[in-house]
């Protein structure tokens, strides 16, 4: 990865709630930085379409490898904790010493770390001749990503 090479983790963003939870033995099933959102529009007097860009969303897919936890009960009652809650994901958790670069979080239009949804948890077992728990996390921007600012 041109960002780091860390695993990614997140934040919890509510008042009480700060904690990090890193998202150890984790892959990256799907990512995508530029899900376009467009408003499109067609006149009914002439039929021509006009298409207007109002930014790009960001969706994460990470797997995580339940089964090479030390205590896997554990590491997904703490992960269930945060389903449907609003985080801040970090594609990287790794850092320059001076602090540039690597494990950043992604930003909005704004500069201000964008936070994400946590839409989905699926728990299950992975196709193999020893059955291995998984989950799947799927993370979806709030609001739109800053273009450029924001590779993994």
């Amino acid at each position: 990865m041109i960002l780091g090479l860390g695993s990614p983790k997140f934040i919890g963003t509510g008042i009480p709630d700060t904690n990090t939870v890193l998202l150890d033995y984790s892959v990256y099933k799907d990512f995508n930085l530029a899900e376009p959102r467009l408003l499109k529009e067609k006149s009914p007097l002439t039929g021509k379409k006009s298409i207007l860009k109002l930014g790009d969303w960001a969706l994460f897919t990470v797997i995580i490898y339940l089964f090479k936890s030390i205590a896997p009960q554990v590491y997904l009652a703490q992960l269930m904790n945060y389903r449907f809650q609003n985080v801040l994901f970090y594609p990287h958790r790794d850092k320059l010493a001076n602090g540039d670069g690597l494990g950043l979080p992604i930003v909005d239009t704004n500069n201000n770390p964008l936070p994400f949804f946590i839409a989905g948890m699926k728990y299950s077992l992975l196709n193999d001749y020893v059955k291995h728990d998984i989950v799947e996390i799927n993370f979806v921007s709030t609001n739109y990503v800053k273009k450029g600012s924001s590779i993994v």
